[in-house]
């Protein structure tokens, strides 16, 4: 994957694709059953938390199931899901409604939404597919109230983890390794990477590919190489309170990766607002 410096006609073409294609909606309304599981585990601890009537924002809900099943799981509070995509929204309105629940077509980039408005902003498999992930985190900081959580919840691009048990299970994952023999090298560029971006972390973008074949998942329209040091880096910067950094499930494994080997393994990023 070319590395790039995202522009202004890029994100204008991944607005584009996910306005129009059918392709990548199917693709969405595939994740069904207990896809979502893993998700709605990490976010409940946080969301049975906080008060009756708090705002929920879902960044990048897409075809709206996952903010249907927390509207229905949570249903004291009031959620709000959005994406850049008009097409998506349509089919989340028609598809996934209930009345503690309203659908947005939002630029996460260029919220429309007050400063200080939202009690929790969270989202799933996104963070990716964001060509400016400094303003997404500014944009997200600043309609949040006093207090409130941004949890992001993803893969992490640069995980040693992941292409060791490709290769323990004799898989390829394109486009990061499109055969077998190059998780092997995917494995010690990711532990290098790991070590590195532990030292000096910094957002690094490659050019997406937005043809069909990302119609069917696999991150071929990923723009950013996703990974929790440099957004933490960065949120400390900006001043907010890291909760934690790793994703950790419900299962032994997941737990043990996440606290054993917190910058190795999945995105679960939790951060406070504290002023």
């Amino acid at each position: 994957m070319k590395k790039i410096r995202p522009s202004k006609e890029l994100k204008k073409d991944m607005d584009r694709y996910y306005n129009s294609s059918e392709g990548y909606l199917n693709h969405l309304n595939r994740k069904r059953g207990n896809y979502f599981d893993y998700y709605t585990y990490f976010l409940s601890n946080h969301l049975k938390k906080i008060k009756k009537g708090s705002t929920v924002l879902e960044v990048g809900c897409g075809d709206g199931f996952t903010t249907f099943i927390l509207s229905k799981k949570f249903p004291k509070l009031e959620f709000i899901g959005t994406d850049v995509s008009k097409k998506f929204i349509e089919y989340a309105k028609k598809n996934f409604q209930n009345e503690k629940l309203n659908y947005k077509v939002e630029d996460s980039l260029n919220f429309l939404l007050e400063d200080n408005s939202v009690d929790l902003i969270t989202s799933t498999d996104v963070v990716e597919h964001v060509p400016d992930i400094p303003n997404w985190l500014d944009e997200s900081r600043r309609i949040l109230k006093k207090n409130g959580l941004l949890i992001i919840v993803t893969g992490n691009h640069f995980s040693p983890i992941q292409p060791f048990l490709d290769i323990i299970r004799f898989e390829k994952r394109p486009p990061l390794a499109p055969t077998y023999l190059s998780q092997f090298k995917l494995l010690f560029y990711n532990i290098y990477m790991s070590f590195r971006k532990m030292i000096k972390p910094s957002f690094i973008y490659v050019k997406p590919d937005l043809s069909r074949i990302s119609d069917d998942g696999g991150d071929f329209d990923a723009v950013y190489m996703a990974n929790q040091m440099d957004i933490v880096s960065y949120l400390n910067k900006k001043g907010m309170k890291i909760l934690n950094m790793s994703f950790k499930g419900h299962d032994l494994f997941s737990k043990f990766t996440g606290y054993c080997l917190p910058h190795f393994c999945g995105m679960g990023i939790v951060a406070k607002k504290i002023f």
